[in-house]
């Protein structure tokens, strides 16, 4: 016979033990199946109301969010911790904004431009002039690459374009050259750093650079897609063929390139060539993509969503979100949707 009291010691435990058990129980069953153990943080708002009617791109560095219009308008610089939202100097149609821990790059719409970030409206200086209709702009150490398409009846021609992004000419407070025009007179270099044609394009947008080729979405049919060329010219080659819907998103890691269209489908394909994959459909509208080489993370509506690279399911981040620009850095997602800025923690 089992004495009483250790009888009774063993009741104890197992009922101190079983919800520990369950838990234990339903978070190895979570995991296995690629969910969130614990629900997302909730997002901080850094900033609200802003002067714009609704955000059209966002971009941070070490310490500060940028964000710019839809419309043309002030683009916006807030504290990575939050904070008020400060013109920086900039006032352009800038459908196309990058920075560094120097500069900020842009177009306002038919040129290039860059700026100290500490001094911004004392230092523009003109990167590449005659640049229409300029849809995406990336960077690396050494220079900017971007899109564009012609000003033709048909709208469908287009170059992938880079320059130098340590180079320019100063502009002085009214936008003029201060070397009186000669930049812009045929095309004339900019400080021996002309812009460079890497490649004819039909309709390209969401341009995105690795360490050796530059990457866009095509949108012109017959050859509508993904393309790429080395950074230093070559003949294009097409990564995926696609009859794309309104690109709305490219991102790369080390071997794939990621990319979204209209139909609210999420695409890979490798750098090495083959089918597009579909990794994710019925995402709901979304304008941001991108990655950090762990997960994608995808400004969708109506959520914030982070997809595992390695496989298993997609989580949201946020929710109650309509289709939203974002950016990252190493430990959250900024993302910017109407005249509100977000940082979502990963």
């Amino acid at each position: 016979m089992v004495p009483s009291g250790f009888r009774m010691l063993s009741l104890l435990a197992l009922m101190f033990a079983f919800p520990v058990l369950v838990i234990l129980s339903l978070a190895a069953a979570l995991a296995g199946c690629g969910q969130p153990t614990l629900p997302p943080s909730p997002p901080q708002v850094l900033a609200s109301n802003l002067p714009v009617e609704a955000a059209f791109g966002i971009a941070v560095d070490s310490t500060t969010v940028y964000v710019w219009p839809i419309d043309p308008g002030p683009v916006l610089a807030i504290p990575i911790d939050g904070g008020t939202a400060t013109p920086v100097g900039i006032q352009a149609d800038a459908f196309a904004l990058a920075v560094d821990e120097r500069r900020i790059y842009w177009s306002d719409g038919s040129s290039i431009l860059a700026c100290d970030k500490s001094n911004c409206t004392g230092s523009t200086v003109l990167l590449a002039a005659s640049q229409l209709h300029v849809l995406d702009l990336a960077i690396d150490d050494t220079n900017v690459y971007w899109g564009t398409i012609s000003g033709d009846a048909n709208r469908d021609l287009g170059t992938i374009m880079k320059v130098n992004k340590n180079g320019g000419v100063p502009l002085d407070a009214g936008g003029a050259p201060l070397d009186g025009g000669a930049a812009l007179d045929a095309g004339a270099t900019l400080d021996e750093n002309a812009p460079v044609q890497l490649a004819g394009a039909g309709f390209p947008s969401n341009v995105a650079v690795d360490a050796t080729y530059v990457y866009w979405v095509e949108m012109q049919a017959p050859n509508s897609g993904v393309k790429r060329v080395p950074i230093g010219g070559g003949t294009p080659s097409q990564l995926a063929d696609s009859d794309l819907i309104g690109a709305m998103g490219l991102a790369l890691d080390a071997d794939n390139v990621y990319f979204m269209n209209g139909a609210r489908a999420l695409y890979r394909v490798s750098k090495n060539g083959g089918p597009p994959q579909v990794m994710l459909s019925s995402l709901g509208t979304a304008l941001g993509l991108e990655t950090d080489g762990t997960n994608l993370y995808i400004g969708a509506d109506p959520a914030l969503v982070k997809v595992p690279l390695a496989g298993g399911f997609a989580s949201p981040l946020a929710t109650n979100l309509g289709a939203s620009y974002i950016a990252l850095d190493a430990n959250n997602v900024y993302v910017a949707g109407g005249d509100t800025v977000l940082k979502v923690a990963k």
